[in-house]
């Protein structure tokens, strides 16, 4: 399937759960508009348990594979869905690494590791032994000292 049917189906589906999540964006190969997406990723900061809720009142729509609190893996209309359910506080840092790809992730890492960086539960720990909860993927590039990259240059 092409991207473009790929982010419709994405966008339909981020429609329908929104009314349950404080925050909810597209990521992943999507984001990143990949010719031919493998799969659909949904990065949300769900309200209370409400998208949970709305999950198991409403299992007989998906064929799940993976069904947490946390991450969600299930199959509907034609494609597979990774939803990660993250604190507000990890969102951006959730939204960077979902987003990838993975080799342009892998090189953030590393570049920060040779800064004395280590990340570690969405807390970015500075050289200078600061800790930070970055707020934005601005701000992480920032961190990285590298120019902001759009989505589809992330390869």
């Amino acid at each position: 399937m092409e991207n473009k049917t790929y982010f419709q189906k994405a966008q339909f589906f981020a429609r329908w759960i929104y009314p349950f999540c404080k925050r909810l964006e597209i990521a992943g190969s999507v984001r990143r508009q990949i010719e031919k997406p493998k799969d659909i990723e949904l990065v949300a900061v769900s309200q209370g348990l409400k998208l949970h809720k709305w999950f198991i009142d409403n299992k007989h729509l998906f064929k799940i594979e993976k069904n947490g609190n946390k991450y969600k893996r299930f199959y509907y209309d034609g494609a597979d869905y990774d939803l990660f359910i993250v604190q507000p506080e990890d969102f951006a840092t959730q939204y960077f690494i979902r987003t990838g790809s993975k080799e342009f992730v892998t090189k953030c890492m590393t570049q920060w590791k040779q800064k004395g960086g280590s990340v570690k539960n969405c807390v970015w720990h500075c050289a200078n032994g600061d800790e930070k909860r970055p707020e934005s993927e601005h701000e992480i590039f920032e961190m990285l000292d590298i120019p902001y990259l759009a989505p589809r240059d992330r390869t």
